[in-house]
C-alpha cells in the first residue's frame, strides 16, 4: 500500500510539472522573440503552452524504441485509437510503401518523404517527391482521392481550440476528468452520470 501511494503521488506531480514546463517554455519564447524583434529578426511563430484542441495522432512504425515495423503493431494502435481522433501513419525505409498502403486501405492518413526513406529498392534512390507521387497513385487505385490543402486543414482541424481540457474531452465524446471526491459514472450524457459530468456534456454540445 505504501508503494502504491508513493507511485500515485509521483504521477500526480508529473501532470503538474508538465504544465509548469509548458508555461515556462512559453515565457522564454516570448523573451526570445522580444530580443529578435529588437535586432530586426523574424519572430518564431511556434505556439508553446497547454494544448486543448482536437486529438491528432501520428503512429510512427519505425522500430527501435518506437512501434515495430509490422502490421500487428499498427493495427493494435488503430484498434486502441479513440473515436473522434485523426490518425496518420508513417514508417521507415522500405517498409514505408506496404505500411502506408495498408493505412490508406483502412481509411487513415499517411506521411512519406524527408528522412523516413531514401530507397525504392537496394541501391536505387527514392526522392520525397517520388514517394508522394507513389502514395497518390496507390490512393487512387484504392478509390481514395488525395486531399487538397484546404481539405487537409479541415481534416486536421487546424486552428481549432477549445476553452479548456473539460470542453476538449466533451467535444471528443470522452468522459471528463474525475474531480476529487466525485462518485458515479463518467459517461457524458448518461442518466447515471454524476451531476458534474452532465454539466460538462451539456456545455460540449453547445
Amino acid at each position: 500500500m505504501r508503494s502504491r501511494l508513493i507511485a500515485t503521488a509521483a504521477f500526480d506531480r508529473d501532470a503538474v510539472n508538465a504544465v509548469k514546463c509548458a508555461l515556462a517554455m512559453r515565457g522564454e519564447m516570448e523573451k526570445l522573440n522580444e530580443g529578435w524583434t529588437a535586432r530586426g529578426m523574424p519572430n518564431v511563430a511556434m505556439r508553446i503552452g497547454i494544448y486543448t484542441g482536437p486529438l491528432v495522432l501520428n503512429h510512427m512504425a519505425l522500430g527501435g524504441g518506437y512501434a515495430g515495423r509490422n502490421p500487428s503493431d499498427m493495427l493494435e494502435f488503430v484498434r486502441r485509437c479513440p473515436d473522434g481522433a485523426v490518425l496518420t501513419i508513417e514508417s521507415l525505409m522500405r517498409t514505408v510503401p506496404p505500411i502506408c498502403t495498408m493505412a490508406i486501405a483502412l481509411g487513415l492518413h499517411v506521411r512519406v518523404g524527408v528522412e523516413d526513406n531514401l530507397w525504392r529498392r537496394k541501391g536505387e534512390r527514392f526522392t520525397s517527391v517520388q514517394q508522394v507521387e507513389q502514395m497518390v497513385r496507390i490512393s487512387r487505385e484504392l478509390g481514395r482521392e488525395v486531399a487538397t490543402g484546404e481539405e487537409a486543414k479541415r481534416v486536421y482541424q487546424i486552428g481549432t481550440y477549445y476553452r479548456d481540457a473539460d470542453e476538449a474531452l466533451a467535444k471528443l465524446g470522452w468522459p471528463p476528468n474525475r474531480q476529487p471526491g466525485q462518485r458515479g459514472f463518467l459517461i457524458p450524457g448518461s442518466k447515471l452520470a454524476a451531476p458534474a459530468v452532465q454539466a460538462v456534456a451539456s456545455a460540449g454540445r453547445r
